[in-house]
């Protein structure tokens, strides 16, 4: 490649950034004194309207302030008026309001499986151990997703005598079948409220979330089955 042939176009390109650099210059030194200028006439603004702004407030304050203790004493004959009547409208709805507790009950047990057993997890539980008979049964609050966009399914721990059920109910049951010498060395953490499940590391959960006084036996059932032959 010739390089003087591209002398000619880098000393266009030279020219060309200078230009540029030129006009940066130029418009900063425009935005600059317009800067000024604004900042100047906004503050002899600001200085011209301050003391027409005080004056008007303390003019306002008293008449403002009168206001509001006539709508506050107006309130107040205004509830020592309402009370009573709202009292007996309140006694009067009670059966009404039981009807709505009741609906919201049923509703955040539907959504949020604050409840026991459904029927629809005692079929996913008769499915996984081919009938109904379970010495006990314990409802954890940790949740494994079984296919629902709006919730996840909680899960149930059922001891079965050779090994652990858990299982959550949805679109897509979950279901898993643990060999008690897999949970025999399970501890109770208090600070997080679970049980980590030990000694195994690679169970599909690592831990439950269930109370304390339900923890207790749970864990002497894993360790009471894990010792038989």
């Amino acid at each position: 490649m010739n390089i003087a042939k591209l002398k000619p176009v880098l000393d266009a390109l030279l020219r060309g950034l200078a230009k540029i650099k030129r006009g940066i210059l130029a418009v900063e030194a425009r935005v600059m004194r317009l800067a000024r200028w604004t900042g100047r006439h906004v503050m002899t603004l600001l200085r011209r309207l301050g003391p027409a702004l005080a004056r008007a407030i303390d003019g306002c304050a008293g008449p403002v302030s009168n206001a509001f203790a006539a709508i506050g004493r107006r309130g107040r004959a205004g509830f020592v008026w309402f009370r009573p009547r709202f009292m007996r409208f309140w006694i009067w709805i009670a059966p009404l309001r039981r009807v709505l507790a009741g609906a919201l009950a049923w509703l955040l047990d539907k959504f949020c499986q604050f409840g026991g057993l459904t029927e629809k997890e005692a079929c996913v539980m008769r499915d996984a151990i081919g009938s109904d008979d379970q010495d006990a049964l314990w409802r954890t609050r940790t949740r494994v997703d079984v296919g629902m966009w709006y919730r996840k399914g909680r899960v149930w721990v059922c001891p079965l005598a050779d090994e652990l059920l858990l299982f959550a109910e949805g679109p897509r049951p979950w279901v898993e079948h643990i060999a008690y010498s897999h949970v025999r060395e399970s501890r109770y953490n208090h600070v997080t409220a679970e049980i980590a499940l030990a000694p195994e590391t690679d169970l599909p959960l690592s831990s439950l979330r269930v109370r304390p006084l339900e923890a207790l036996p749970l864990i002497r059932q894993f360790r009471r089955a894990s010792s038989m032959p």
